[in-house]
């Protein structure tokens, strides 16, 4: 699978994509230094689809 982010944002170099039950991302606003970073976690469901959930910013 793949991500997108939506206008205004890039995503952060340091994916961790897996393989694994978890790949995690940072999106961070193309322009705005005032703007958070957003910081994801995607694992599966039970049916096998990904689900994505923000998270803290891990250290």
């Amino acid at each position: 699978m793949s991500w997108s982010p939506t206008d205004g944002y890039h995503i952060d170099e340091d994916v961790k994509r897996g393989p694994g039950a978890v790949a995690r991302l940072e999106a961070e606003p193309s322009d705005d230094d005032e703007a958070d970073d957003l910081h994801y976690e995607i694992r599966c469901d039970g049916g096998g689809r990904p689900r994505a959930r923000v998270v803290a910013e891990e250290d």
